[in-house]
């Protein structure tokens, strides 16, 4: 395993920025590779002895495209599921998901799925490969699929918050913010300690008008890992929203002194700045964020960046 994270590492750059496959859990690059995997996944195995910790502030390429690795590569360390014995099933099961480690590395994900395809086939009541792959349909914007593989992982009772989360934020992204909380629950009873949990729960809770519920989901997500700059963004949307600019800006630093990538947070932060008449402070994080985008490929939100702040001189 330590091979292919070595080789995902050194592809980072080269995806976009959103992916579907285990989305929290490590959050920031390390030289050291034991916090590249989360605490989270490593709960979803019975049986390991190592217990790493998350990590934050990772740029969201680079955070997504780790993340997005190790969800696969955790395959590797499951236990078998039901029917599986001996050497053989073993080595059959991991032979399939290195072939899909291998296919996903090179950007080949609809081949990454047909091999999960045959891992499923081959061992039927593993809850993780549905996950897996269901977040892989998610990527591929394979919604119907992805949410059947969801589906189909829960359907075996997992006592895992992994497929909860996964489902909860596909349903967030389609729009169901109430089905997407109520997994987000589920999720975060079998894992206390993942702060995106709580985060992405509050952005559901802001969805359906609970501002409170959500301030105290925010502000848990902080006290669990102060580090983590998500829920800073949050709340500093929640104050901008309530007019209080000067508290919402500072909100707005502490994600972004998290995060120095974090576009969104360069951007709401800037809006502050023009309602508080600072337009020089607005004009450099427009400028920041537009570097941003530029970096992660996103060229045409990058040059709109550019254009506002032309336009601000």
């Amino acid at each position: 395993m330590l091979r292919w994270f070595q080789n995902a590492l050194g592809l980072t750059l080269t995806l976009p920025r959103s992916f579907g496959i285990l989305q929290f859990g490590a959050h920031r690059l390390t030289a050291a590779l034991q916090h590249v995997v989360s605490r989270f996944a490593l709960q979803d195995y019975v049986g390991s002895v190592v217990q790493l910790t998350g990590v934050r502030k990772m740029t969201n390429i680079i955070r997504a495209r780790v993340l997005a690795i190790s969800a696969i590569c955790l395959s590797q360390m499951a236990i078998l599921g039901p029917g599986c014995t001996g050497a053989m099933a073993t080595a059959s099961k991991d032979d399939c998901v290195e072939r899909a480690m291998e296919l996903y590395d090179q950007g080949d994900l609809e081949g990454a799925c047909v091999e999960f395809d045959q891992a499923a086939k081959e061992h039927p009541s593993d809850w993780k490969i549905y996950s897996d792959r269901g977040a892989i349909f998610a990527q591929l914007g394979n919604n119907e699929d992805a949410m059947a593989d969801f589906n189909k992982s829960i359907s075996f009772n997992p006592p895992s918050a992994k497929p909860y989360f996964n489902r909860g934020k596909l349903e967030s992204e389609l729009g169901l913010p109430e089905k997407a909380i109520k997994d987000y629950d589920v999720a975060f009873k079998y894992n206390k300690h993942e702060p995106m949990i709580l985060n992405n729960r509050a952005n559901d809770k802001v969805a359906l008008g609970d501002i409170k519920g959500a301030i105290a989901d925010y502000k848990l997500a902080i006290k669990l890992d102060s580090e983590y700059a998500e829920p800073y963004n949050g709340l500093g949307v929640l104050l901008k929203e309530q007019g209080d600019a000067k508290d919402a800006v500072a909100m707005f630093s502490k994600a972004i002194q998290r995060d120095p990538d974090f576009a969104k947070a360069f951007y709401n932060r800037h809006t502050c700045y023009l309602t508080t008449g600072d337009r020089n402070s607005a004009i450099a994080d427009l400028k920041r964020c537009a570097e941003i985008y530029e970096a992660q490929g996103e060229l045409e939100t990058s040059e709109q960046m550019f254009d506002d702040a032309k336009a601000l001189l």
